[in-house]
């Protein structure tokens, strides 16, 4: 029986980040094929290491690395391969993971299984740069041991996985259904929706989960940054007694990842709010009403560049709508991720940039008329409905639009009502989210909603009483994901690390007297995400599981 190996680039140029070429050299004098190599290649039950990427990928320093390290070089025809709709890949909606949904090619593997008669094979994508050579052999025992046909890796966070298919699968597969096994993430989708009655199996590594919750592949400027200013013994680091455990709880990776800048970025365009929403602490606020300033903003935005790795959210405690540069502010942040949050209590401007907007999401609380009164008194629901029929004639019309979402606050009010919420947008609404991201054949007329979800309610700082009956505190807290990557910027320019300090009372500094990559560099703002220091607001906070 023969193993092999295949050290996969899948050819994917992220939509948010700045293009990171897999094939230089990354971590001092190591590129990654020479680090994944150096781990991997002392696994005797391996009969041959193939590089496989597409043919526009292929260079002399990478020919040239291959032959060195005595590894064969396979490259697939990239133009010959169809990618999903934009709505439907994962990257979209900023939720990339690492169970090969987005980015396997199925008809590759099974070429390269057909070529070298491989009865298992082995896929490493190259990014994947937390692989541990002892994982790997034991997920190789448990597949043959068990028969399996596919081995699921699992409890790994994204950086860290690879996959093991069995040689006769993807010929099957390659046979009988050669159209999907050339459709990117359609080889996922037939292992994890199984058109036959698949042996898979799961092999469970080492289940130590990050402290942050992010993705740790070589993907980005800031991975790269992170790994560069982590590894300290680069021979360690790319041989085989490597260990993910030992460096997630040895490196100080945290300091590193965050230290490159905050992952969102939350603009609050006006305090303005025509609207006594339940749940809302707006009536208590005690801070001046003002509009962000046009130049205000423009001072933010120039602080970070296109391909930084940041979100872009305009929300906060007041109707972003109301402000009268909020079409040019939008139109500013169309070279990044954006998204933003209304209740729709007045209109879109005519001159609004959509292109501009990755997606929109609107506060609803509510499947009827007579409920959206009581819960969001001041909002209007024929300006909802209306907008929706707006969206619906731009998608018939094939024209490009964000993606729209729908959200319902759950607290006492709005419990009773939230299976007929889920109720009603399930049959409305396909959602891309879970298993919509792939559909065969590809739709390309979406409806006008692309999504629905149930929010948690907050306390804000325990200036609210919660009433939901659901309810959930860390036992043991750090600073949470909300304040180590995000920054919330309110309209009077105070830049806080905290989403529910409405007030600013913990405002690290100001936009009008310093830029937001310096605020965020700041020696406090550096204690905070280091957990050095838990400041008040975090001690005692309700929301400590409530991401934006």
């Amino acid at each position: 029986m023969t193993t092999g190996i295949a050290y996969y680039v899948d050819g994917i140029n992220n939509l948010y980040r700045n293009k990171v070429n897999l094939c230089e050299l990354v971590f001092k004098d190591r590129a990654l094929l020479q680090i994944l190599h150096g781990r991997l290649s002392h696994i005797n039950s391996v009969s041959d290491f193939v590089l496989i990427l597409p043919d526009t990928f292929v260079t002399q320093d990478i020919s040239e690395s291959a032959a060195n390290l005595g590894i064969k070089i396979r490259t697939f025809d990239l133009s010959k391969m169809v990618e999903k709709p934009m709505f439907l890949q994962q990257q979209h909606w900023d939720t990339e993971n690492d169970s090969g949904c987005d980015t396997l090619l199925g008809q590759p593997f099974a070429a390269l299984v057909e070529e070298f008669g491989f009865d298992t094979l082995i896929v490493v994508p190259l990014c994947n740069i937390l692989v541990e050579s002892e994982a790997v052999i034991e997920s190789i025992r448990l597949h043959k041991r068990e028969a399996f046909d596919f081995t699921e890796i699992c409890d790994r966070v994204p950086g860290a996985a690879w996959h093991v298919f069995d040689g006769n699968l993807l010929l099957g597969l390659e046979k009988s259904h050669p159209d999907l096994m050339r459709v990117r993430g359609a080889l996922s989708w037939m292992l994890f929706k199984p058109l036959y009655p698949f042996k898979k199996g799961s092999c469970h590594c080492p289940r130590i989960k990050p402290s942050l919750n992010v993705d740790l592949r070589i993907n980005s400027e800031r991975s790269i940054y992170t790994f560069s200013n982590t590894v300290k013994d680069i021979d360690e680091f790319s041989g085989p007694e490597f260990s993910y455990e030992k460096w997630l709880k040895n490196s100080n990776w945290e300091e590193k990842y965050t230290e490159y800048g905050p992952k969102n970025i939350v603009i609050e365009p006006s305090n303005y709010c025509k609207a006594s929403c339940l749940g809302c602490p707006h009536p208590k606020m005690t801070r001046n009403r003002e509009h962000m300033s046009q130049e205000v903003f423009s001072k933010i935005a120039s602080s970070f560049m296109p391909g930084d790795d940041c979100k872009w959210i305009f929300s906060g405690m007041g109707e972003p709508l109301l402000n009268p540069f909020i079409s040019s502010m939008a139109k500013e942040s169309a070279k990044y991720n954006s998204v933003l949050i209304t209740s729709m209590q007045t209109n879109f401007p005519e001159d609004f940039p959509f292109r501009s907007l990755n997606q929109i999401r609107i506060s609803v609380d509510s499947c009827t008329p007579e409920e959206f009164e009581k819960n969001r008194s001041g909002c209007v629901w024929k300006n909802i409905k209306e907008f929706l029929m707006f969206v619906k004639k731009r998608r018939e019309s094939n024209l490009e639009f964000p993606d729209i979402g729908v959200t319902l606050v759950r607290h006492e009010k709005t419990e009773k009502n939230i299976q007929n919420f889920i109720g009603y947008y399930k049959q409305a609404v396909k959602p891309v989210f879970n298993d919509y991201y792939f559909v065969w054949p590809f739709e390309h007329i979406r409806s006008e909603v692309s999504w629905y979800q149930v929010l948690g309610e907050s306390s804000y700082n325990n200036i609210l009483k919660k009433t939901c009956t659901v309810d959930f505190e860390p036992v043991k807290r750090r600073v949470c994901r909300n304040s180590a990557l995000s920054l919330y910027v309110l309209s009077n320019g105070a830049v806080t690390f905290c989403p529910y300090d409405f007030e600013g009372q913990y405002a690290l500094g100001n936009v009008k007297e310093n830029s937001l990559k310096e605020i965020w560099n700041l020696d406090s703002a550096r204690s905070l995400r280091n957990n050095n220091s838990m400041p008040k607001p975090c001690v005692d906070c309700h929301d400590w599981y409530h991401y934006l």
